[in-house]
């Protein structure tokens, strides 16, 4: 956690003494289970996927506004281009740690061309998937 951003997160800590005052304390590192949680996962994406603008500019472009939590959901006008894209956002995640577990399709060259390409083995998916978006009915 930045310095600066430090006298944000401050809190009261009681030595549970009769008698004593609280001592206020603040966080040097950053706090995961408070609100601003799912705020500081998207900043970390956003930051990482930023960097690939030039190499991958539609992959990013897609990371950006089409990422809820940790659900992509997304379409392309070919298969192509989904390819491409699902490939540049596998290599994107996977170059700043964050490994995708899962992808889903309801194209079945599309499954192939993954397979033909390693994706398959890189990523899990499986033909039949039943696909739940958080929020997307």
């Amino acid at each position: 956690m930045s310095e600066d951003d430090r006298r944000y997160l401050r809190f009261l800590w009681n030595t549970n003494d009769k008698g004593k005052e609280y001592v206020v304390l603040q966080m040097n590192r950053v706090l995961f289970g408070s609100r601003c949680s799912p705020f500081l996962l998207r900043a970390t994406i956003r930051y990482h996927v930023g960097k690939y603008l030039e190499r991958y500019p539609y992959c990013v472009d897609m990371l950006d506004n089409a990422l809820y939590a940790d659900d992509l959901s997304y379409g392309a006008e070919t298969v192509q281009e989904a390819l491409s894209l699902s490939a540049g956002a596998v290599s994107i995640l996977k170059d700043a740690g964050f490994h995708l577990r899962k992808l889903c399709t309801n194209s079945r060259e599309l499954q192939a061309l993954w397979i033909q390409n390693g994706l398959g083995n890189e990523v899990g998916f499986e033909q039949d998937c039943k696909l739940k978006v958080l929020g997307l009915v």
